[in-house]
């Protein structure tokens, strides 16, 4: 059993590995995000971590979370890259399914969103699985980059 300075100690250092993990994912959607066309960037958020308000880094601190959670949830582990395709996908679904919800709350259940594609518009407003890859790309590029991350800063 742990002394309660032992806790205090583990407790804190998960926190601050939580953060530099956090951090980790944010520069690389940074970096993501630059290499988009201006007219799609958010220079607005192309600081660093700890300038960010708080409810974008809880977004990145979020991201390093489902890693763990996908993780201990499917027996997988991240710093095992053959399990990254796995971890991946089901980073992908919630995410995306997340977004689907609050859409669907803002517009109505099955309201369409349409995107571009080379191949046309597409509805993005259909279940992970269904998705367009070119809009798969940005949940799987942010998985990559947290899984990253975790395996980092969270063992």
């Amino acid at each position: 059993m742990l002394s309660f300075r032992q806790y205090l100690t583990e407790s804190y250092r998960l926190i601050e590995n939580i953060e530099l993990a956090a951090a980790h994912v944010h520069d690389a959607w940074v970096s993501r995000d630059q290499q988009k066309p201006k007219e799609h960037q958010n220079p607005s958020l192309h600081v660093s971590y700890g300038d960010l308000p708080e409810h974008e880094k809880q977004k990145d601190r979020d991201h390093v979370e489902m890693i763990g959670h996908i993780a201990k949830t499917h027996g997988l582990d991240p710093s095992n890259k053959e399990h990254h395709a796995a971890i991946i996908n089901h980073f992908g679904s919630a995410a995306h399914e997340k977004w689907r919800a609050g859409w669907e709350a803002e517009h109505g259940v099955g309201t369409p969103k349409r995107k571009p594609t080379p191949d046309g518009k597409v509805n993005i407003n259909v279940p992970w699985a269904e998705l367009h890859p070119d809009w798969q790309k940005d949940n799987i590029d942010a998985a990559r980059a947290a899984i990253a991350a975790h395996t980092a800063h969270m063992g």
